[in-house]
């Protein structure tokens, strides 16, 4: 679930940025804007922003975590658990307050 969340979170500042781009060309002919407007926009919505190459790199960061945590939770979930799957979901019944019943 880790892999995934970082997956969709990579997808969907990804898609804002390009959605950010798109906003600045003006497709409809009009003045092109420089990445000074999308900066001061993003300032002035959030109170922040990681300007032109912060966001390539935050893009980066995404997809590199979203790479590293789907190794590890196949590892992970490949390795350490060896029985079925449907014995994993007893685990509770294995703690200490539960013994006695």
């Amino acid at each position: 679930m880790i892999a995934i969340t970082v997956f969709f979170t990579t997808t969907l500042a990804l898609a804002l940025h390009g959605g950010l781009i798109l906003s600045a060309t003006n497709p409809t002919g009009d003045e092109v804007r420089t990445p000074d407007h999308e900066d001061t926009y993003f300032r002035d919505f959030i109170g922040y922003s990681v300007g032109t190459l912060g966001i390539h790199r935050l893009g980066l960061l995404l997809a590199l975590n979203a790479g590293f945590w789907s190794a590890v939770c196949i590892v992970i979930s490949g390795t350490i658990w060896t029985d079925a799957w449907v014995e994993w979901w007893n685990w509770w019944l294995d703690l200490p307050w539960w013994a006695d019943l």
